[in-house]
């Protein structure tokens, strides 16, 4: 049995799945990968809240368990503001990591955007357009008022 023979434009992968090389295939591949920056993100996003909430639940049995070498009220006073500063640290910790994310996910969808906008502007209008405010023309001088007309009129 001989292998099927290969035309210039098929690759490997293609040759194995050959609704691959179907052009609505070619645009959906370049759709993912336009989107491939935003998907890591959100990805790398869900993995910090996940990783997050792991580590709260981790203190939150160690604390427990110290509670037991507790021999003062003072001691577990002080086990409990350690636990709270600790959760206040690592949840300022997450804003700063949900933040730089989002900021790194929202810069490449508005590049994405911002690089289509302007395809979509080349192929429509060849010229860029301009946004102007129009400002309506002064109205006609009004008449110039009579000696004694104080402009008041009788009901």
């Amino acid at each position: 049995m001989t292998a099927p023979r290969r035309t210039s434009d098929e690759t490997p992968f293609t040759a194995m799945f050959p609704f691959m090389a179907n052009p609505a295939w070619t645009a959906w591949t370049d759709v993912l990968q336009r989107v491939e920056p935003v998907a890591k993100s959100a990805a790398c996003f869900q993995f910090a809240t996940m990783s997050f909430a792991a580590q709260r639940a981790r203190a939150r049995l160690d604390t427990a368990s110290r509670f037991a070498t507790c021999r003062t009220p003072q001691d577990i006073a002080e086990l409990q503001i350690d636990f709270w500063r600790q959760a206040g640290d690592d949840y300022a910790g997450l804003a700063r990591q949900w933040t730089a994310l989002w900021q790194q996910s929202l810069s490449v969808g508005l590049a994405m955007v911002d690089a289509q906008s302007r395809e979509a502007d080349a192929a429509t209008d060849p010229a860029p357009s301009r946004d102007f405010i129009r400002v309506p023309t002064a109205a006609a001088e009004p008449e110039p008022r009579k000696k004694g007309d104080d402009g008041r009129r009788a009901a």
